[in-house]
């Protein structure tokens, strides 16, 4: 099974306390969002129900980062990855 996200966005990036997520489904689909740091290490995760068209949420609270690169996951109910980020904390 694939994935209907056609447009995934993250932004501000750099960012400094919070990203916003924004994402365009062809269908109704559950996600989860993961933030690793660098060494691979789960940050943050974020369960989202994904409705058809735009979809837009906030990881925030994310000021007490430490300062580098980071990676988005979003994975779809099936487990598999829809969409892969790199963003940077500054």
């Amino acid at each position: 099974m694939t994935s209907n996200a056609t447009q995934i966005m993250a932004h501000p990036n750099p960012f400094l306390s919070c990203i916003t997520l924004e994402i365009q489904t062809a269908k109704e689909e559950n996600s989860i969002v993961y933030l690793f740091n660098g060494d691979g290490k789960i940050v943050k995760m974020l369960s989202w129900n994904l409705k058809k068209g735009i979809n837009i949420t906030r990881l925030g609270d994310l000021d007490k980062l430490l300062d580098g690169t980071y990676f988005l996951d979003i994975i779809n109910e099936f487990g598999q990855v829809m969409h892969q980020l790199k963003v940077v904390k500054e």
